[in-house]
């Protein structure tokens, strides 16, 4: 009995975590695409303390695993979405990255192009 009730209890928490997932590229396809962006894209700064992680989508439920930037480092700012922001960061080495971020945790400093 109490392994019929370990491998249900196993089931769900795998059924669960592969829903989320579903619902994270759900999210992310509704609020991606170019349609709302930015043109020229906007230039920001991250603020606050500590680390600010990327998500897949714009939830808290869809983070990227070790991918994140700390005050400071210049972000590209696509579009806003539900009190997230559409990013892009260049690392240091040419690396870069896409994703979402919590926008009450970057400064804006203007667009592209228009910045003295």
């Amino acid at each position: 009995m109490l392994r019929a009730i370990f491998l249900f209890l196993l089931c769900s928490f795998t059924t669960a975590s592969f829903g989320g997932e579903s619902e994270c590229a759900k999210l992310a396809a509704r609020s991606g695409g170019p349609e709302n962006n930015y043109r020229p894209p906007q230039e920001a700064t991250v603020v606050g303390k500590g680390r600010l992680y990327f998500y897949n989508a714009p939830s808290n439920e869809c983070p990227m695993k070790r991918v994140f930037v700390v005050p400071g480092d210049v972000l590209t700012v696509y579009k806003s979405f539900d009190g997230w922001a559409n990013v892009m960061y260049i690392a240091k080495n040419g690396d870069d990255f896409m994703g979402w971020v919590l926008e009450n945790r970057i400064k804006e400093i203007g667009q592209y192009g228009n910045n003295p």
